[in-house]
């Protein structure tokens, strides 16, 4: 075959592939053989895998089968976005996964340039109000909730700049975001935070980073929250928080000597 002619071939090939609407899958494969598995749990993998953050909006869907061997992660998010019959939008580390007319619709909208302070951001079943305030204290920025929201925050974020995760945030949770005057240093207490309430009591709900500090949030059984760092102490029995591991608060239960590693949970 003549060389102009294998061209002429290949670029028809690829002109017929766009046609038919076929997408350049990239990046890493990833081999999963799983039942019944919860969207928010394969989009986890998802993440994980694409080195992306994943931000769900209003995204329930049953649970899928998945079974691949070696198959890019990007046409695995396609066919689970797909068969969960919701739609995606995938620019540089963010992918965001709705319903078909709210991606339709920020697809039309001008991308905005972010320049907030660069956090990571771990979320689990926390009421938004809460979840913004764990982001105010992380960042110094003046934001908080309007309203409880229609959802709770699951959200997982790495390396994002924090007025864009004050945007995904209001997204994830149905909120609008207001302005309010940013949050001043506070003193160093000589009393704990949630002194009244036991610590087992207490649920680990996020995790902020932001440059070399970090802060938990803890949320106790009536939906108060409360933010602390390393050095605090929290809960009847002043239970001191140690430090923080790769998604993890160690503290020191003032008993006997023993400690706890906690991860945030529903």
């Amino acid at each position: 075959m003549r060389p102009g002619v294998a061209v002429a071939l290949v670029l028809g090939l690829c002109g017929l592939a766009a046609a038919q609407g076929r997408r350049p899958y990239t990046g890493p494969n990833v081999t999963l053989d799983i039942k019944a598995a919860p969207l928010e749990d394969l989009l986890k993998v998802i993440a994980d895998v694409g080195k992306v953050n994943v931000v769900t909006v209003d995204a329930a869907a049953p649970p899928l089968d998945v079974k691949v061997k070696s198959v890019r992660w990007t046409k695995v998010l396609d066919d689970i976005v797909k068969r969960s019959n919701l739609a995606y939008q995938h620019v540089g580390n963010l992918v965001i996964v709705g319903k078909p007319e709210l991606i339709a619709a920020r697809k039309k909208t001008a991308k905005r340039k972010y320049k907030g302070k660069v956090i990571d951001l771990d979320l689990v079943n926390a009421a938004a109000p809460a979840a913004a305030k764990l982001l105010a204290t992380a960042t110094g920025a003046g934001i908080a909730i309007d309203g409880k929201g229609p959802r709770s925050a699951h959200l997982r974020l790495k390396k994002v700049p924090s007025d864009q995760a004050a945007e995904l945030l209001a997204l994830n949770t149905g909120t609008t975001l207001v302005a309010r005057p940013a949050p001043q240093p506070r003193p160093p207490s000589a009393t704990c935070i949630a002194d009244t309430t036991q610590m087992r009591q207490l649920r680990l709900a996020g995790i902020a980073r932001a440059g070399t500090k970090s802060w938990a949030l803890f949320i106790d059984p009536t939906g108060g929250s409360y933010v602390a760092t390393k050095g605090n102490c929290i809960g009847v029995g002043a239970t001191m928080i140690l430090g923080f591991g790769a998604g993890t608060v160690s503290l020191d239960l003032g008993d006997e000597d023993t400690s706890a590693v906690l991860r945030p949970r529903p």
